[in-house]
């Protein structure tokens, strides 16, 4: 597979502070820090299809996180999933955990909502928590309804 890197300053000096995240990063670069062995968050990657694909052929995750607006939409996400199952690794959320509940609800190897409430501003009821966990809401589809007020208040 060629050269590892055994650290993130083995890397070239294009890769900059987008080393980890997928900004300038080059491909070869990318293979070096599969070999790392450790969290590469492909959350970041412009191209995350491609990163989990590199990574989890390297081994180099134990879990895969995905942020939704990147990947492209819940079919990206969803295909992501995939992805990451054929290869036994379970899949977490990033952000926006009022739509992705119902994601990792549904992904046979879904592990885990990461909590972040900063949009639930915008919807009149969001999933409740009980006990730490997020309830799926049994409404049609999201089971999510905006607050006209807040969008307004956003509104630019």
């Amino acid at each position: 597979m060629g050269e590892r890197a055994t650290s993130l300053d083995e890397l070239s000096p294009q890769a900059g502070s987008g080393a980890l995240t997928g900004g300038g990063t080059s491909g070869q670069d990318r293979k070096r820090l599969c070999h790392l062995r450790q969290f590469l968050p492909s959350k970041h990657s412009p191209v995350p299809r491609v990163s989990t694909i590199e990574s989890n052929e390297a081994r180099s995750v134990d879990i895969v996180m995905v942020d939704i607006v990147r990947a492209g939409g819940v079919s990206q996400w969803m295909k992501i999933a995939g992805m990451a199952e054929a290869f036994n690794l379970p899949i977490v959320s990033h952000v926006m955990p009022e739509i992705l509940v119902h994601l990792v609800a549904a992904a046979p190897n879904g592990l885990t909502v990461e909590y972040m409430p900063w949009m639930l501003a915008l919807y009149e009821e969001t999933p409740a928590i009980e006990n730490g966990m997020l309830i799926l809401p049994d409404k049609p589809g999201l089971g999510l309804k905006f607050d006209e007020d807040a969008v307004k208040a956003f509104t630019v």
